[in-house]
């Protein structure tokens, strides 16, 4: 082969090595991104929506405390108001892909729904009298039964958000892997053509520059042999010609 195929064949090598190290991390990297977007997306949107339902809940226990204080426009208002924001963040969730504990939450929050429903058009909206009995009985323990659920689901959104972000970081450190290997693999290569290069080229070169240089200044015959059948053994053989027709 010719050096200038060897040289060549070994830069192909080296550039092989470098694409595999960049496309095999990319791969991995891509892999972690779709999973970020996905499933850190969905457990942040579950967590986001949980607030919003707690938010709902805390703004009617509060428009329910403005009724027994008398002040029933502004009481009514902030049930209302309160509902529909806890109904926002509902939906979000009730439509998400929820597992066996959620769902069990979201059946437990519906049936507390309705009996918080049938309370409103029972007595809030009848104008009936509230007592302090009837709040803690009825639309404190209905708030805060619901309030439980919502904060399982919460918290189970939370742990699989701890847990994702921890399985990714370990995700990442196995994308890092494959390229150090790779740029091992590249550091070695590099080695051994540097080597090559030098037992081969470098070390023949300054072979012949050295007999050439004694057979023309003392006479001594150019005794140089090269192994690779390559230009270098060509430039040798036409230089020994040259100093023993010198010599002759």
């Amino acid at each position: 082969m010719k050096i200038r195929l060897k040289i060549f064949a070994g830069f192909i090598i080296m550039a092989l090595l470098m694409i595999a190290a960049g496309g095999i991390s990319g791969i991995e990297f891509s892999k972690i991104g779709i999973s970020i977007n996905r499933i850190l997306g969905e457990n942040y949107k579950n967590i986001e929506a949980s607030n919003q339902m707690l938010l709902g809940l805390e703004k009617q226990n509060n428009g329910v405390l403005l009724i027994l204080q008398g002040q029933w426009n502004d009481g009514y208002s902030e049930v209302e108001d309160g509902g529909n924001v806890f109904i926002k963040g509902y939906d979000v969730i009730k439509n998400d892909t929820l597992n066996k504990e959620e769902k069990a939450s979201i059946r437990a929050i519906e049936e507390y729904l309705k009996d918080l429903n049938v309370m409103k058009d029972s007595t809030l909206y009848n104008h009936q009298t509230a007592t302090i009995e009837w709040y803690y009985d009825g639309p404190f323990r209905l708030l805060s039964q619901m309030g439980d659920e919502v904060k399982k689901i919460q918290k189970y959104n939370q742990d699989a958000l701890y847990k994702t972000s921890t399985n990714l970081k370990e995700r990442a450190k196995r994308a890092i892997v494959p390229g150090i290997v790779v740029v091992v693999a590249l550091l070695l290569f590099i080695s051994i053509f540097t080597y090559l290069v030098n037992h081969f080229f470098v070390n023949p070169l300054i072979r012949i520059h050295d007999r050439a240089d004694d057979s023309l200044k003392y006479g001594r015959p150019f005794d140089v042999n090269i192994q690779t059948n390559d230009e270098l053994k060509k430039l040798a053989e036409v230089i020994k010609k040259l100093t023993n027709k010198n010599q002759h």
